[in-house]
């Protein structure tokens, strides 16, 4: 099982999709071309084709759908986000859990500006690396972003990005 979820978290799925999704799309229409073009309409040939056609149609989109599962448990993973559970939604919802994934993430993680990793939200310094992700404010003591330059809730300043 080690070896199942090193393969899968070790993968470049930017790479793998990229080139991926460009052949599949030329291949299903290149098909669909060449049976319109090159198969009699009723014949033993016409079916043998139209079966062979499909069956590497259906196949090309179970390795999409099992490469997005994948894609999404990795990257569930990463967010420390219950990989499993995000493997489960992948196959059973594919894109729409790949639309999820990113809507959930952003509402309960927040990405490290220095080091990338994720953590959840509202946290003051990253897990990781130490990086200042939040500072709170002098005035009102609320939540304020590195790189804000006011308090969203008192309208303290920040001079230079730094506490005054």
């Amino acid at each position: 099982m080690d070896k199942v979820k090193t393969k899968i978290i070790g993968t470049d799925y930017f790479k793998f999709f990229r080139v991926f999704i460009p052949l599949s799309v030329i291949f299903m229409t290149a098909g669909a071309a060449m049976g319109e073009l090159a198969v009699p309409v009723h014949s033993v040939e016409a079916f043998i084709f139209i079966v062979a056609y499909g069956g590497v149609c259906l196949l090309i989109m179970g390795i999409y759908w099992l490469a997005v599962a994948a894609w999404l448990y990795k990257k569930g993973e990463e967010a420390q986000m219950h990989g499993l559970l995000w493997l489960v939604l992948g196959l059973s919802g594919n894109v729409f859990a790949a639309v999820l994934f990113f809507i959930v993430r952003g509402f309960i993680r927040q990405k490290c500006p220095q080091c990338g990793g994720w953590q959840p939200a509202k946290r003051w310094f990253c897990a990781r690396c130490g990086a200042e992700i939040n500072r709170s404010c002098p005035e009102c003591g609320d939540l304020c972003g590195p790189g804000d330059k006011y308090c969203s809730r008192c309208g303290h300043s920040f001079q230079n990005g730094v506490n005054e």
